[in-house]
């Protein structure tokens, strides 16, 4: 087959899987009609299959960047993820949660909210994810509410709790977003963690703000965490992190691209191997949004909370002032009357 043969083929194979994408959506409207997407299924997977691995991560990332440059040329309050908005964890939930308790900076983590939540009871987690935070803070007899909007991080953090009976009576998990959730009462302390970031339109982020204000005590405290634009570069696909149970093998790679100034996407893939022969590959994209410290600054003041302190990393490594990191672990409480 020739370089223009091949291309052509390529073309002609990608607007059949878009038509009949768009058949899909047409015909899962009428029941009546399911019947006969049932008959061709087969045959669009196989068409599907026929593009490149390339080719349909180059598809990703074009969706990816159309999305976000057209907020650009609108009201940015719109912007939503492309390819994760519905559920961005549904595949890697359960991945992520068995590499977390093997991951260093996990276990610095937890420590770290320890520190203060020891002082600070009960506690509301934002974005609670597979329950790693919550259920360490309960071992340590601390009442939790936990929020979470994902239905995958909510099964293992379901699960996670069902092996752990004893802490059922400290830890409350809800379905429900940060910017949503309504509880009628108010707390010392509200951790915010990796959640930000997931959250692309401007408008997310003030309705979020909002609702911490309305459930934070008087006196209490928010910590929440950032990912700084500036203090992150391109990195090919790399491999985080292995992790061995029995005969099976699971490895975790990590691939992190800017799609514009301050939009980014990382890429999740894990692969599981048994002996030494690769038997299932998972693939995540996910949007992020990074922020420059000054712009959470001022987010955070227009809805009136003062800024008390700073690190740059769980450590308690203090902020470079003229220097750009990474992360910004940020505290805050309402700014006095």
């Amino acid at each position: 087959m020739t370089f223009v043969e091949g291309n052509t083929f390529l073309i002609v194979a990608i607007l059949i899987i878009l038509f009949f994408l768009e058949l899909r959506h047409d015909l899962s409207r009428s029941s009546g009609l399911q019947v006969v997407y049932q008959a061709i299924a087969p045959t669009m997977t196989g068409i599907q299959q026929l593009a490149p691995k390339q080719d349909k991560r180059n598809l990703q990332r074009s969706l990816i960047t159309q999305s976000v440059l057209q907020s650009q040329h609108s009201d940015s309050s719109t912007l939503t993820d492309p390819l994760n908005n519905s559920d961005r964890y549904s595949r890697i939930a359960a991945l992520l949660d068995l590499f977390s308790g093997q991951d260093p900076e996990s276990i610095v983590k937890k420590n770290f909210y320890l520190h203060y939540a020891l002082r600070r009871q009960p506690v509301l987690d934002i974005g609670a994810g597979t329950g790693t935070i919550p259920l360490y803070l309960a071992q340590h007899g601390i009442q939790v509410t936990a929020i979470e909007p994902s239905a995958a991080m909510r099964s293992v953090f379901l699960t996670r709790l069902a092996n752990r009976a004893k802490l059922a009576s400290l830890v409350t998990l809800l379905n429900s977003t940060g910017k949503s959730f309504r509880l009628g009462t108010k707390f010392p302390l509200i951790i915010i963690t990796e959640v930000f970031e997931s959250l692309l339109d401007d408008q997310s982020r003030h309705q979020l703000l909002d609702n911490v204000w309305q459930h934070l005590s008087a006196k209490g405290l928010v910590i929440s965490d950032f990912r700084i634009h500036g203090g992150y570069r391109e990195q090919p696909i790399t491999l985080r992190d292995e992790h061995k149970i029995g005969q099976i093998r699971y490895q975790h790679f990590d691939e992190v691209r800017e799609v514009t100034r301050h939009y980014w996407e990382l890429v999740h893939t894990f692969e599981t191997y048994h002996t030494h022969q690769r038997v299932d590959r998972v693939e995540a994209s996910l949007v992020m949004r990074l922020d420059s410290r000054a712009a959470v600054h001022d987010l955070f003041q227009q809805h009136g909370f003062q800024i008390r302190q700073e690190f740059s990393d769980y450590t308690f490594s203090p902020v470079q002032e003229k220097q750009i990191q990474p992360r910004l672990i940020l505290f805050a409480r309402k700014t006095p009357a």
